[in-house]
């Protein structure tokens, strides 16, 4: 989990953690289930801008800075890449979900929002012609949600 735990560091520690949530499969991450390569984070708008002004005073890794205002050019305020970490305010597969919805069901953990186990399943569940490491993630998410799930079951039937 190195790579996740690096990626996370260049997340600013003066950011409201109700602006942001770290979704793609950082929630396995999360869980010690596998490492990340990248990292993909839904902002709230107005932390898009700051993405920006960060980027300007080299904040960021790994990006010119033409590349990223192609990225402005080419998804204006949707997606902005920079390096190994995706930012954006929504994406049709979100969308579909509700942006306030993947917001309001993340997971804390160690500070950080991360998208629900439930969340992440329906994304990747919604993307047509899933890569292999997506259906493997799939498979690996119904797991995590079924063992979280029993112990609350039994909670349930002791009632």
């Amino acid at each position: 989990m190195d790579n996740f735990i690096k990626l996370k560091s260049f997340i600013p520690k003066n950011w409201d953690k109700g602006d942001f949530v770290i979704t793609g499969s950082a929630c396995l991450a999360t869980r010690g289930v596998r490492d990340v390569n990248d990292l993909d984070i839904l902002v709230r708008p107005h932390l898009m801008l700051e993405v920006v002004d960060l980027h300007a005073k080299g904040t960021f890794p790994k990006l010119k800075r033409e590349l990223l205002v192609e990225h402005i050019q080419e998804y204006p305020r949707a997606v902005l890449r920079t390096g190994h970490i995706d930012f954006f305010e929504s994406m049709p597969r979100i969308a579909y979900l509700g942006v306030d919805e993947v917001f309001d069901r993340a997971d804390s953990c160690d500070g950080y929002n991360i998208i629900s186990l439930r969340h992440c399943l329906a994304i990747k569940a919604l993307v047509p012609r899933s890569r292999s490491k997506d259906v493997i993630d799939m498979v690996l998410l119904a797991k995590l949600i079924e063992k979280e799930e029993i112990p609350q079951r039994k909670e349930n039937s002791n009632e």
